[in-house]
């Protein structure tokens, strides 16, 4: 007995669907299953009081096939296990002691290993179960599969009576007592639950020699041994016969006990041919271990130890199965059948979370083809090991702020990756890695955790380490100068003096000639400037930021300008020097006085006669820092050196206005000449312009002229010339490309007529932005705007020269703007004439269509088209290309067609089993969509109904709860195509069978057409089920509407058919009719004498029955004894009781018998025996 918990009822009961497994033994006994049962339902207090009684019937009962071959007659010779399922429904309050549940019932068969009374069985068993506390909302055990309980005598034998769980709770096994139940001389067959319950239960009593752990016997080596982990049972039984064995499933979770199921079972010991148990074995060992997300594969082999038969190998277990609450990724293994030696692989992906102490079991199963077969089994537990991952976490606790710390997971896996967190840090680099560098830039306190991951993606336990955030000092200020004279000595810098802190220095383009602690004297350094650096560092070993000093190294060096060759008596020559803000200068002359600007920049000076002499001059800056002296020396001469011409020596013929200019000299002239050009300015000045003249060479020249006063006496330079190459201007004067285009045509190409080494700037309307060859001769114009516009050049030679500026107009055409073309896009064959699209463009337009998918279309060039479509097609296409009056293409405007041609085809209609349903089958003829479809029925005579409305994905459908005995039906599919338009299948006639049966059980049936098949029917046949046998053919080759005689046997109680009928071609599909049954009532024939004088007639006393299900007879003498029992009806009494004959005379028969509804028949009365 089992439950399964349901949830909550609305009045807060619990829920629960009890259910109950019984088998009997129909090869030994003739009691067939209770169609209904009673459940007592038990408080668990201390009186055990009874709180309700249910009823649950039978729903369904089927025999147990054995295993092995089908071909195999040997169990069905010897053994027959019939299987009953009753289930039922109950609610319950909630009650925290829990419940009980009892189904009591007698008799067990006659058992070996348990005693009968007087001959007869008469121990019972009781169906139990225990439901715990509402709190665990718990659902039992539940044994899987149906057992086979068969086994050769003298042969050991495994049985895997395990059980899954669906809360995925922990299961034990253990061999138990079974429970006793009712007794026919007490309570009775199958007795109501009692008022209370009386527990522990009343076990059976088991024989001599006989015991639970040991119920094959106790002295003749038998074995009995179960597998408390998997309920793998192993037996060996040296005797045949019937033996009752318990096993009982243990329920607990976290430790606590919730409940205890028992398959209570018969197991048949029988004398079997001689075959050799199977061999498996597996690859790996029975104990196995594996990383959580690890892939685990072994292979497992069966053999067949008669090396000659086929040998099937199974697996099962909650890996596989999904039982006992598992869940994740499940293990795979294929069922498989060889030849002698067959090997199917094992394979399990195992999950993080799979991880437990406890293993997981996998049960392996061989069977080999014998008659009968023989089995055994391999159990293999695996253990799934939780991957820890390191706790190794290396790195220092004690870090100073704002800096940066490698931190380390020691002792991982090679293959592992780790996962990291920082708090008040920020991990810097190695984010997956055994290594991470982590920047401490928040306040204390912080953190570094690892966990290592595996390979498979399994995480290991978090590692962490606390780590204490110090403070570092803050940057250092560097007091001391911040400019310094070259050579400067004694330079000292220093910083505040924290207690306890040290401090570094370090200096860059000079040296230190001593530090202590916060103070640094300078030793040498250079220029320009050299810089201080300073860190300090904590207690803790936190060190700031580093302080910087930049010193800069002053060291004024004056150069002096001026003419180095004076006329003698010159006065007013000025001298120049650098004019540094802040600085003084000293100036001294020799040969000469200053006339003025003495500690300026610029001084004038009045030299004397003819001779040598010098200008000096010393800058003391405004950090009084002081030069070393600089001197130009000086030459009082007649005989001037002239200063070099400054003015450029490439120009462009007839530029005007060059400026040309050398050194000015108070009190000289300067005398200028230009060939090639004509002086325009300046005349004897020091500075003059220039005009020049047309392509070739030319040149500057000058003399500088002064006069000696004093001595009357004329000063003169040689002739100084600068040579002037006169380049040509640019010629170009022609763009050639495109003047007129239309708007995104492809790019045009526009060339400038000049020399490919110029220098070209493009503009478009003065734009020169933008545009693709820019500077060179050649460009290229995407013209994506409508309008007119101004293209210009101008070339700049090599030389600098620059040209004319060359333009020309170009016009853009615009590109058409068309609307997209209008109309249907969806078109069914019942609207493919005269389609209109349309778009709109420019009146002067041309517009080029073309279709795909039509038969014809007019109105080719204008805007509008009419279309036929062609129906047979399912797609089609309209594009159209808007052409203006000035040949500009606009965009192809493009609808792409849809032709619905949705057609419905129904394939058959046909009665189900039972005949109470109607099966419609159909499908879309073509590659075409339905929104839904309409299941439509028409009766004969009727209208059209809808039945049903189904998916546009579904294809077929069952009518429930229709009589199909009555008339034929026709039905049709209808839907909608996308135009709106109902489209409709065409209409099917299901078959119909009718028939009489007249007083002698003589049947005439009769059947009408199949309709609907587009090329009929091929051929219809007869099937028939006789006393509820499986559907067999009968008769084939038949037509409808024509009668058809069927003869009736005597035994025969119920007789069904149905016709069957094919397709002719097409797809060949088939339709059922409905099922017509004939039910012949029973009657029996009884004989009122016979004369058991071995003359051969009426030797016996028998009876003649027609339409019998079942039957029993009974004979009686006249006191009441009983002298025979038969169940039948082809078999005489022969009058011999307890081995005499039976003396003459009257005697009693009691004949029970049962129809096709299993109503039971009495008939009694008496028989005279004559010898």
């Amino acid at each position: 007995m089992n439950y399964k918990y349901l949830g909550r009822a609305s009045n807060g009961n619990l829920r629960y669907l009890v259910s109950l497994n019984v088998y009997r033994d129909c090869f030994q006994s003739e009691i067939n299953f209770d169609p209904v049962i009673k459940i007592g339902v038990y408080l668990n207090d201390d009186d055990k009081n009874r709180t309700k009684v249910t009823d649950f019937p039978l729903i369904f009962k089927k025999n147990v096939l054995p295993p092995g071959n089908v071909d195999c007659n040997y169990y069905a010779e010897n053994v027959c296990i019939e299987y009953g399922y009753y289930e039922g429904e109950i609610e319950l309050a909630p009650y925290n002691a829990g419940y009980h549940l009892t189904f009591v019932r007698c008799c067990r068969n006659l058992q070996k290993n348990i005693p009968p009374s007087s001959g007869s069985p008469n121990q019972g068993q009781t169906y139990y179960c225990y439901i715990p506390s509402h709190i665990y909302e718990n659902s039992s055990p539940v044994f899987s599969g149906v057992p086979s309980p068969y086994m050769c005598v003298n042969d050991t034998t495994d049985f895997l009576f395990n059980a899954f769980d669906p809360d995925g709770d922990d299961l034990t096994y253990r061999l138990v007592r079974p429970f006793q139940g009712g007794d026919l001389s007490t309570v009775g067959a199958m007795p109501d639950p009692p008022a209370t319950l009386s527990l522990p239960i009343t076990p059976i009593y088991y024989n001599a020699g006989y015991t639970e752990t040991k119920p094959f016997g106790t002295a003749n080596g038998s074995v009995t041994a179960v597998n408390p982990i998997t309920g793998l049972t192993t037996i060996y039984a040296p005797s045949s016969g019937s033996y009752v064995v318990g096993i009982e499933v243990i329920e607990t979770r976290d430790g606590v006990e919730l409940s205890r199921i028992r398959m209570d079972l018969q197991i048949l010991v029988l004398d079997c041919p001689p075959n050799k148990r199977p061999n498996i074995r597996s690859s790996e060992s029975k104990v196995l271990r594996v990383d959580a997300g690890e892939k685990l594969c072994f292979d497992v082999t069966g053999e067949d130890s008669d090396d000659d038969q086929v040998v099937k190998l199974s697996g099962e277990g909650p890996v596989l199965d999904g039982t006992n609450g598992f869940t994740g990724t499940r293990a795979t293994f294929s069922d498989a059948a060889g030849i002698e030696t067959i090997t199917s692989e094992f394979c399990w992906d195992t999950d993080c979370d799979h991880a437990r102490d406890a293993p997981y079991l996998v049960t392996f199963k061989v069977e080999d083809g014998g008659c009968p077969p023989k089995f055994n089994y391999l159990d293999v537990e695996i253990y799934v090991d939780p991957f820890v991952g390191t706790l190794d976490l290396l790195g220092p606790i004690d870090v100073c702020r704002y800096n940066s710390y490698i931190y380390r997971a020691s002792n991982g896996s090679a293959t592992s990756t780790y996962e990291w967190d920082v708090t008040n840090g920020t991990i810097t680099s190695g984010i997956d890695d055994e290594t991470i560098i982590v920047d401490w830039d928040g306040a204390n306190p912080g953190a570094v955790r690892m966990r290592e991951v595996s390979e498979h993606g399994c995480f290991g336990e978090w590692a962490t380490l606390d780590v204490s955030i110090k403070e570092s000092p803050t940057t250092p200020v560097i007091t001391g100068k911040d400019t310094v004279c070259l050579a400067e000595v004694g330079l000292t810098y220093s910083s505040t003096l924290n207690a306890g802190n040290t401090y570094k220095w370090t200096i860059s383009n000079a040296t230190f000639s001593s530090t202590n602690q916060n103070n640094a004297t300078i030793g040498t350094y250079n220029q320009p400037e050299f810089t201080l650096k300073l860190v300090e560092i904590n207690e803790f070993g936190c060190a700031s930021d580093t302080g910087y000093k930049e010193v800069f190294v002053s060291n004024p060096q004056p150069d002096i300008s001026g003419p180095t060759t004076i006329c003698p008596n010159s006065e007013n020559v000025v001298y120049t020097t650098t004019n540094n803000s802040g600085s003084t200068y000293n100036w001294n002359v020799i040969g000469g006085i200053i006339a003025s600007g003495n500690t300026t920049n610029s001084i004038s000076v009045n030299f004397g006669n003819e001779g040598l002499g010098e200008v000096s001059v010393v800058e003391t800056n405004r950090h009084g820092c002081v030069s070393n002296i600089a001197i130009l020396p000086i030459n009082k001469t007649y005989v001037l050196i002239a200063n070099d011409i400054i003015g450029p020596i490439d120009v462009c013929e007839f530029d005007v206005g060059v400026e040309y200019n050398t050194l000015e000299v108070n009190g000289s002239a300067y005398l200028w000449n230009v060939n090639g050009g004509t002086q325009t300015s300046g005349d004897t000045s020091f500075v003059i312009t220039v005009d020049w003249g047309a392509t070739g060479m030319g040149s500057v020249s000058y003399r500088q002229r002064a006069y000696d006063q004093i001595n009357s006496r004329e000063c003169l330079s040689p002739l100084k010339t600068l040579d002037v190459t006169i380049h040509p201007k640019p010629t170009a004067d022609e763009i050639s490309g495109p003047i007129e285009l239309c708007q995104f045509s492809d790019s045009a190409t526009y060339t400038i007529n000049g020399p490919v080494n110029s220098a070209y700037e493009w503009a478009i309307n003065g734009d020169p932005t933008d545009i693709v060859g820019q500077g060179s001769n050649s460009i290229t114009v995407y013209w994506n705007t409508a309008g007119t516009y101004t293209l210009s050049v101008q070339e700049t030679t090599l030389a600098g020269c620059i040209g004319d500026i060359v333009d020309t107009t170009v016009l853009i055409n615009p590109k058409p703007s068309t609307t997209p073309i209008s109309g249907d896009s969806i078109i069914c064959p019942e609207f493919s004439d005269n389609q209109n699209y349309t778009v709109i463009g420019s009146p002067s337009s041309t517009f080029d269509w073309f279709v795909g998918g039509a038969r014809n279309y007019s109105g080719q060039g204008t805007n509008s088209i009419l279309i036929n479509w062609e129906p047979s097609v399912s797609s089609g296409i309209i594009r159209v290309v808007e052409i203006s009056d000035k040949g500009c293409l606009g965009d192809t405007q493009v609808l792409n067609m849809e032709l619905d041609r949705l057609k419905i085809d129904l394939r058959f209609v046909s009665v189900g089993t039972p005949d109470d349903r109607m099966i419609i089958d159909w499908q879309l003829s073509e590659n075409a969509e339905a929104p839904e479809f309409n299941i439509q029925r028409i009766d004969a005579g009727g209208d059209w109904n809808s039945i049903a409305t189904v998916a546009g994905y579904q294809f077929r459908y069952t009518e429930n709860n229709i009589n199909t005995d009555l008339n034929p039906h026709q039905y049709r599919i209808v839907s909608t195509n996308k135009c709106g338009t109902q489209i409709s299948s065409e209409t099917h006639t299901n078959v119909l069978i009718q028939g009489t049966q007249d007083k002698k059980f003589n049947i005439t049936l009769n059947f009408s057409d199949y309709l609907g098949w587009d090329n009929g029917v091929s051929n219809y046949s007869l099937y028939e089920s006789i006393n509820n046998t499986p559907y067999n053919l009968l008769q084939t080759g038949l037509n409808p509407f024509t009668d058809i005689p069927l003869e009736n046997k005597i035994e025969d109680y119920k007789k069904c058919y149905r016709i069957y009928a094919e397709e002719l071609m097409g797809e060949e599909t088939s339709s059922w009719s409905n099922e017509i049954c004939f039910f012949f009532s029973p009657e029996i024939y009884v004989p009122n004498a016979f004369t058991p004088n071995n003359d051969n007639i009426n030797d016996g006393f028998g009876v003649k029955g027609i339409a019998i299900n079942e039957f029993t007879i009974k004979i009686y003498n006249r006191w009441g004894e009983q002298l025979y029992e038969s169940n039948n009806i082809d078999e005489k009494w022969l009058p011999i009781y307890r081995g005499k004959d039976v003396p003459m005379g009257t005697y009693v028969y009691l004949i029970n018998y049962t129809d096709f509804e299993n109503k039971i028949y009495s008939k009694t009365g008496t028989i005279n025996l004559i010898r």
